[in-house]
């Protein structure tokens, strides 16, 4: 059950990430910064 709401938590996060970086356009330290918190999930 927590692996599912873990997974489904996460998608939620890197979409919303992701359209907020799309907003400001590409931002190379943005871009690492989300990548980062990616690898950490």
């Amino acid at each position: 059950m927590e692996n599912i709401i873990g997974q489904t938590a996460h998608q939620l996060f890197t979409n919303i990430l992701g359209m907020l970086i799309n907003q400001k356009g590409p931002n190379h330290i943005e871009f690492s910064f989300t990548l980062s918190l990616c690898t950490l999930w």
